[in-house]
C-alpha cells in the first residue's frame, strides 16, 4: 500500500506542474466563434510569401522572433490543406508595422525590408468570422492549431460560410483568428495570382 502511495504522488507530483502550464497555455480556454464586425483597422504589413507546406513557414516565424520580437506578427493563408497539394498550399507570414492612420514604424520596416520582405496594405471589410486564443508561449500556438482551427472549420460548415483568405494575427498576448467573408481579393498578396483558389471546408 505504501509504494502505491508512493507512485501516486511521485504521478501527481510530476503532473501537477506540466497540467499548470497546459492550463496556463490555454488547454482549457472556451473557444467562441463569431460572425461579427470586420475586427481589424487598415494594417501596413511587411511579408514574405510562402508556397508549400505549412511546416515552411516555421523558419519565418523564427526570423519574425529575431528581427522583430514584441510586435504583432500577421499569418495569411489562401488554401485549404484537404483540398490543395502540400507543395502548392500559399501562406504570406509577417510583421505589422503601422495600424490604422498611425505612422509605420520606419526602422522596424527598413530592417524588414533588406531582409527580404515586401510591403502591402491591408484594407477593412464589413465581416468576418472571428474568435481568439491566449498567445503566452510556444504551447499555446499547438493547441490553438488543433482546437481552434477545428472549431472555426465546424462553424463555417454549420452556417454554410465560405470565408477566405484566414488570418492570424499575434500580439496583445493573443492570438486573432479571423475569415474574411467579403471584400476578398483585397487581401491577396500579389504572388498568389489573386483569388483563384478559394478556402471552402
Amino acid at each position: 500500500m505504501e509504494t502505491v502511495m508512493l507512485v501516486i504522488y511521485a504521478a501527481a507530483s510530476l503532473l501537477g506542474p506540466a497540467l499548470a502550464v497546459a492550463a496556463y497555455s490555454g488547454l482549457f480556454h472556451s473557444v467562441v466563434v463569431q460572425t461579427r464586425a470586420y475586427p481589424l483597422p487598415r494594417l501596413t504589413l511587411l511579408y514574405k510569401f510562402i508556397r508549400g507546406p505549412f511546416e515552411d513557414l516555421q523558419p519565418v516565424f523564427e526570423e519574425l522572433s529575431r528581427l522583430a520580437p514584441g510586435e504583432k506578427w500577421m499569418g495569411l493563408y489562401y488554401d485549404n490543406p484537404y483540398q490543395v497539394k502540400p507543395e502548392d498550399i500559399r501562406s504570406a507570414l509577417g510583421c505589422i508595422v503601422s495600424e490604422g492612420d498611425a505612422p509605420p514604424n520606419l526602422s522596424l520596416k527598413r530592417l524588414l525590408e533588406a531582409k527580404g520582405y515586401r510591403e502591402i496594405q491591408l484594407p477593412t471589410a464589413e465581416k468576418a468570422i472571428h474568435t481568439t486564443f491566449p498567445w503566452r508561449n510556444r504551447l499555446s500556438f499547438f493547441i490553438a492549431m488543433k482546437r481552434v482551427w477545428d472549431a472555426l472549420i465546424n462553424y463555417q460548415i454549420k452556417h454554410s460560410l465560405a470565408a477566405h483568405p484566414w488570418m492570424e494575427v499575434f500580439g496583445d498576448g493573443m492570438i486573432r483568428f479571423v475569415g474574411v467573408l467579403d471584400h476578398h481579393a483585397d487581401f491577396y498578396v500579389p504572388e498568389t495570382g489573386g483569388a483563384v483558389t478559394r478556402r471552402q471546408d
